[in-house]
């Protein structure tokens, strides 16, 4: 998609607006990934052959990342709104047009089609065709596309802070380090939720040794991932969330701007 036009365009700004706000939110996560905001240690156990590695504290993610995912969630939801009042053929300020999103036909027919009354039969049967309700009125299915996460997501930003978890994702490793070499494993299950208490590995009876005995390298490491904690993407990695979000509304944009130059 061509994110800059002569003159700039409105929806084109924002979108690119929302990709700046992100990639900040990813740097400042990067930040906070690095400080080891989760300590891990040893518990041996008298039922277990060894012992288990838990979280034995673990920092908050900075307020601050909420409210930069806010801003990028809502310039992305935004530019659809924008190009949409671009496309309406003799729009004023007064003009009540909007990318409209639903789950349900009926809401769609009665109210959304009212929004987009003004853009040409082309651009309103493929706005029309994109709905979520399609998916299913009111269904799980509806409720797990792209459009319906970001229009939900925007709507709670409006009112509260995104609340965000701190998670150890699918395929990452603890490392293990001894005098003879490093060992990898990873015993849990994909996504665990990080806080104190929760068991993310385990350590033989041999290892568990070596430690009481300061053989090995007590400094394990491991990747950390945020993810919603509750809303429409509750428990979903948040890069993987943007991910589906910014590629759908990029091909939606990039579809209705061919209406403006027509």
């Amino acid at each position: 998609m061509l994110l800059y036009q002569h003159p700039p365009c409105s929806w084109s700004l924002r979108y690119q607006r929302a990709l700046d706000h992100f990639d900040t939110f990813h740097k400042t996560f990067e930040w906070f990934r690095e400080s080891h905001p989760c300590k891990l240690a040893v518990n041996p156990q008298s039922e277990h052959p060894g012992g288990l590695i838990y979280v034995k504290g673990i920092d908050a993610a900075p307020l601050q990342l909420s409210v930069m995912l806010g801003d990028a969630l809502q310039n992305l939801r935004q530019s659809l709104d924008h190009i949409v009042w671009e496309l309406s053929i003799g729009a004023t300020d007064n003009s009540r047009t909007e990318f409209f999103i639903s789950d349900n036909a009926k809401l769609f027919r009665t109210r959304g089609m009212g929004r987009i009354a003004r853009v040409t039969d082309d651009a309103k049967a493929f706005i029309d065709a994109v709905q979520p309700y399609y998916r299913g009125d009111f269904t799980d299915k509806a409720h797990a596309e792209p459009l319906w996460i970001l229009d939900r997501l925007g709507n709670v930003d409006k009112h509260r802070a995104i609340h965000l978890l701190m998670v150890k994702p699918h395929g990452t490793s603890i490392r293990f380090i001894t005098p003879e070499r490093v060992e990898y494993w990873d015993l849990t299950p994909p996504n665990i939720k990080l806080e104190p208490g929760a068991v993310v590995g385990a350590v033989t009876q041999e290892q568990l040794d070596a430690i009481s005995k300061g053989e090995v390298n007590m400094n394990f490491t491991m990747e950390l991932e945020i993810a919603f904690a509750d809303g429409p993407a509750k428990d979903r990695l948040v890069r993987e969330v943007w991910a589906e979000l910014s590629a759908e509304v990029d091909a939606i944009l990039t579809r209705l701007s061919y209406w403006l130059v027509e």
